[in-house]
């Protein structure tokens, strides 16, 4: 007699898998989103790189001045002198006010291949001649320190799987009462 193969409970898996290609993610990229922004903000804050690792700290400032000019440039550039009164981390001297912070963009979308994203950039950090400095600071160019904001900071990984799981079972759970 040939051995058979029990195959009952496979169709409530079937149908959990099968409902997968219908799963509505934007709500999952929307949290995504949100959880790229508090981290960008907090990471700059706190003066951490994009692998969650401290910035090189700037050595010329905050420089007390005798008078400061508050303009504000083109491009909502600092004065050298404003600049250097400020006691902001690396890349943020106008701590949460900072362009780091302010011109953090997120974006999510489903994929062509239906795989979903979400992402995060700064937008329009420019210097007062238009320019997108902050590649420079990235990578290091001519005499600046490397100071590197992109990447995803391993407490990010932690929140998006958390977040995927708490979603996934909550889908699993609409579909077991469907």
């Amino acid at each position: 007699m040939a051995d058979q193969l029990d195959l009952r409970g496979l169709d409530r898996i079937e149908r959990y898998v099968m409902g997968l290609g219908e799963i509505a993610y934007e709500p999952l990229m929307n949290e995504w989103e949100h959880i790229l922004q508090e981290d960008n903000r907090r990471s700059a804050m706190a003066g951490l790189d994009g692998s969650g690792q401290p910035l090189q700290p700037v050595t010329y400032r905050p420089k007390p001045v005798k008078r400061v000019n508050y303009t504000i440039l083109r491009n909502n550039n600092l004065t050298s002198s404003h600049y250097r009164s400020l006691s902001g981390p690396p890349l943020a001297p106008r701590g949460e006010r900072s362009r780091i912070v302010t011109n953090f963009r997120t974006a999510s979308a489903e994929l062509s291949d239906g795989r979903w994203t979400a992402i995060g950039a700064w937008e329009d950090v420019l210097s007062v001649h238009g320019v997108s400095f902050l590649r420079y600071h990235f990578t290091g160019s001519g005499n600046l320190p490397v100071r590197d904001l992109r990447g995803i900071r391993p407490n990010v990984k932690v929140e998006a799987r958390r977040t995927l799981r708490e979603f996934l079972l909550q889908y699993f759970r609409y579909l077991r009462g469907k």
